[in-house]
């Protein structure tokens, strides 16, 4: 299964059976997929290449990031933390231009990857 991360690095993962005919399911088939995306991810986290972060983005920005995980829009996030929308979507955008992204789900995704928020 080929395997490509958002920094552009590539690798395949393999998997083998004894057996001289392999027929597995389609869900078997997606659960070989996850396998491969959450070794993948595993082994990015992992490599000395991959920057770790640190200092990448606020606590605000980290804070605002998790409440767009939990599905909380700006309006919602707002009123939970008690800033106005507009600080809320400065912060959210502060988050997408440290990861070089362009929508706030991705930065959430991105920031999950690198450990910084734990949703």
């Amino acid at each position: 299964m080929p395997m490509l991360s958002v920094h552009h690095w590539q690798s395949v993962l393999s998997f083998a059976s004894s057996q001289k005919s392999c027929n597995l399911s389609p869900r078997q088939q997606v659960q070989l997929v996850t396998m491969a995306v959450y070794a993948g991810m595993s082994i990015q986290a992992l490599s000395n290449d991959d920057e770790d972060g640190e200092g990448l983005l606020t606590d605000r920005e980290k804070e605002v990031l998790l409440w767009a995980a939990a599905g909380k829009t700006s309006s919602e996030t707002s009123q939970i933390l008690g800033l106005t929308e507009r600080t809320v979507k400065w912060h959210s955008t502060r988050a997408r231009e440290a990861f070089g992204v362009a929508t706030t789900t991705q930065a959430v995704v991105e920031a999950v990857r690198r450990r910084l928020i734990h949703p």
